[in-house]
């Protein structure tokens, strides 16, 4: 059954997808955007997601303050299988410039672009070029391209093409020198029509293995976790599993850029015993890859291309660790496997946990930091309310750390007495969030009074610290 996609204004504040792109070097308003860039010779490209291909309109009022060349020139893709529009191998758009200072209908297929239509020489040879057009798509796969230009010029063009039949994303790419970074508009931007999903076979490097469960609990379930890596949606029924001796391929799942999904036998199984937050990326599969306990191998196929392999042993754990049953190994930021954090133990679906993010939170800018910032910790709230029963409150510990280290934290009287262990000799890496809501080892609710959490830190280089963080109950 076909998917049909509502007609929605794509500067809406209503829209469903976020932009993507150079969006700095846009101004964006609720029904146009302008092109805002740096003087310097650039391009810059802006994109939303849209899997309209068929039975489809698309529209747009283009505002070109220049006569466009080879130098300056705007592509209008209105079907295309890459965020970043300008590098996608698939789709169709319609160029506004080149030398002949035109606009012509290109096919985009297999990364070639090919010429299917195009307008006199010079249509576009004007100081000022207002563009209000209009392209359709039918069933039958009979396009139409209906503009005026300037409010004067009108014309009308229609053709049969049939020769890409999916998309992920539509939008703009701008060619600029410095004295036109700012001389593109468009307004009244809409699509609609019947959608699609984009069946491209990823490249290498575009699909990566990023976690594996192979020595599960006596009742658990191992899983497999696949991250994309690109700015493309990928549909998995393109994709294989397997080892040296068989594959198993994967059912229909749109996969979206940076995010993952995990594979496994028994999705019941798997999210009774961990966190699924986002339940919608654990894929249940009728046959599993077998993972043995100690040692195996995986690969990762999109037809017969090869996109990733993992040979993954019991012994790539953290050292540190005793016990690994029930423990994931995680896809760190350089690409190596190891020891998902002990507090979680594997995170099916969603961000790893041993990955810090490249960007700084600002809520880690007046941080509690040891170590050069190695370890840092914030705390979100520093009193709990447990006694309000209808509004309860926690006290949340946020942590970021660079490095692997064992943790303890306790809650503290002040006059020195342990009441509540928050967390004793976990292994830490990458981020994560602890809570305490003001009771004690009994579950009993603490007096109103200050605390104190105390965390102490065993880095893998041998040195110690302890940091202390006050913290209340309210009444």
């Amino acid at each position: 059954m076909k998917k049909i996609l509502l007609l929605i204004t794509f500067f809406s504040p209503f829209a469903i997808y976020a932009f993507n792109g150079d969006i700095k070097n846009f101004i964006i308003e609720q029904n146009s955007i302008c092109l805002n860039a740096p003087e310097v010779a650039s391009h810059s490209y802006i994109s939303q997601e849209s899997t309209v291909s068929k039975n489809a309109e698309w529209s747009t009022e283009i505002t070109l303050s220049f006569s466009p060349t080879s130098s300056n020139y705007l592509r209008w893709f209105v079907m295309a299988d890459s965020a970043n529009v300008n590098a996608s191998s698939n789709g169709y758009y319609l160029m506004f410039g080149t030398a002949k200072r035109t606009i012509s209908f290109y096919r985009l297929k297999n990364g070639k672009s090919t010429l299917i239509h195009e307008e006199s020489d010079k249509l576009l040879d004007n100081s000022h070029n207002n563009i209000k057009i209009e392209v359709k798509r039918s069933d039958s796969d009979y396009w139409t391209i209906d503009y005026v230009l300037n409010d004067t010029l009108t014309n009308f063009v229609d053709f049969y093409e049939n020769e890409v039949n999916y998309s992920s994303f539509w939008g703009w790419h701008c060619v600029y020198t410095k004295t036109r970074s700012k001389a593109f508009c468009f307004a009244n931007n809409k699509v609609k029509g019947e959608s699609s999903s984009a069946p491209r076979l990823p490249k290498i490097g575009e699909l990566v293995i990023n976690e594996v469960l192979f020595n599960p609990k006596d009742d658990g379930v191992d899983f497999l976790e696949i991250l994309n890596v690109s700015d493309t949606i990928f549909d998995l029924s393109s994709c294989q599993i397997g080892n040296k001796k068989q594959t198993y391929p994967l059912p229909t799942f749109l996969l979206y850029p940076d995010s993952c999904v995990a594979i496994t036998k028994d999705f019941d199984i798997l999210c009774s015993q961990f966190s699924c937050q986002t339940a919608e990326n654990i894929l249940q599969v009728e046959k599993m890859l077998p993972l043995p306990n100690d040692s195996g191998f995986v690969r990762l196929m999109a037809d017969t291309v090869l996109l990733d392999t993992l040979l993954y042993r019991s012994d790539m754990h953290h050292v540190l660790l005793d016990d690994v049953e029930g423990m994931s190994l995680e896809r760190s930021s350089d690409g190596s496997f190891t020891s998902a954090s002990t507090v979680l133990k594997a995170t099916p679906g969603r961000k790893n946990s041993i990955v810090v993010n490249n960007g700084e939170p600002s809520n880690f800018d007046k941080t509690i930091s040891v170590s050069d910032s190695i370890y840092n910790f914030y705390l979100e709230s520093s009193v709990t309310s447990v006694y309000d029963a209808e509004f309860p409150q926690r006290v949340t510990l946020h942590y970021r750390f660079q490095e692997s280290a064992r943790v303890t934290a306790k809650i503290y009287t002040l006059s020195g007495f342990s009441v509540y262990t928050i967390i004793e000799s976990e292994l830490l890496q990458g981020e994560g969030t602890f809570y305490w809501d003001g009771r004690d080892e009994t579950s009993s609710i603490l007096p109103v009074g200050m605390y104190v959490i105390v965390l102490e830190i065993y880095a893998e280089s041998g040195e110690y610290y302890v940091k202390k963080m006050p913290v209340a109950i309210a009444p």
